[in-house]
């Protein structure tokens, strides 16, 4: 009897979420990352990296949701 082995690909990354961006990746395979970049004068609480699971599934379904910073005038 053979054993046969898959390797876990998630296929491309969620979208990046409101205001961010994705940084160059380079692979969709089990453990590969991904991640994201708030574009200027936008911040985020939530984790910018992405990562791909046995599952086949990235462990997102969305990428991070960016968030105006307040700016204050001097």
């Amino acid at each position: 009897m053979q054993n046969l082995y898959f390797i876990a690909d998630c296929g491309s990354p969620p979208q990046a979420g409101n205001n961010s961006v994705i940084r160059p990746y380079f692979g969709t395979t089990y453990l590969s990352t991904v991640t994201y970049v708030c574009k200027k004068f936008y911040e985020t609480s939530e984790s910018l990296v992405l990562v791909c699971q046995a599952d086949r599934k990235w462990n997102r379904t969305l990428g991070p949701h960016c968030k105006g910073t307040k700016l204050i005038s001097i």
